[in-house]
C-alpha cells in the first residue's frame, strides 16, 4: 500500500473494510470497537495512514452498515448466483460489498462510479485479481439496482 494513492475518503474506506472484517471476528460492542480502531489506526502516528483518513465518514459508514446489515445483505443476495449466500462469501469480500452497498443505498450524493472505483482500488490491496473482478461486477450490479430503485421511488 502506498500512501499517495489514498485520499482522506479512500483511507476511511480502507479502515472501514478492516473494521467490518474485525467486527465479524469479535464480540466487542460497536462503540468499543470504533474507539479502539480510532486509537490504533487514526491516532497512531506509526500507522501509514494516520491522520489521513476521514473519521466522520468512517463512523457514518461503519455505523450505517451495522444498522442496515440485514437490508444490505438482502440486496447483495439478489445479485448472487443460485446456491450462493452472503455468508458464503469471503469475509473481506463481504466487508467490501457491504460498505459499497451501504454507500450506494444511502449516500446518493457520491456518484456510483466513484463508490465502485474506491472499493475496487481497496480490494486490490486485500484480495486476488479474480476476486477484484467479481467485486467490481457485483458492485456495479448492486449499485445500478439500488440507484434505479431510488429513482423510481422519486
Amino acid at each position: 500500500m502506498t500512501k499517495k494513492k489514498f485520499t482522506k475518503r479512500r483511507a476511511a474506506r480502507f479502515f472501514i473494510t478492516q473494521a467490518l472484517y474485525q467486527i465479524e471476528h469479535s464480540d466487542q460492542p460497536l462503540p468499543l470497537l470504533i474507539g479502539q480502531f480510532v486509537r490504533t489506526h487514526f491516532e497512531n502516528s506509526d500507522h501509514e495512514l494516520a491522520g489521513d483518513a476521514d473519521e466522520d465518514l468512517f463512523r457514518r459508514i461503519l455505523e450505517g452498515v451495522t444498522h442496515h446489515q440485514s437490508e444490505i445483505d438482502q440486496t447483495i443476495g439478489r445479485i448472487l448466483l443460485d446456491g450462493w449466500t452472503v455468508d458464503r462469501l469471503d469475509a473481506v469480500v463481504r466487508a467490501l460489498l457491504r460498505a459499497s452497498t451501504f454507500e450506494s443505498m444511502y449516500d446518493l450524493e457520491t456518484p456510483l462510479p466513484v463508490i465502485i472505483n474506491e472499493y475496487v482500488e481497496i480490494a486490490k490491496v486485500f484480495v486476488a485479481q479474480g476476486e477484484v473482478t467479481f467485486i467490481h461486477v457485483a458492485m456495479d450490479k448492486i449499485g445500478h439496482l439500488v440507484r434505479e430503485a431510488k429513482e423510481n421511488k422519486n
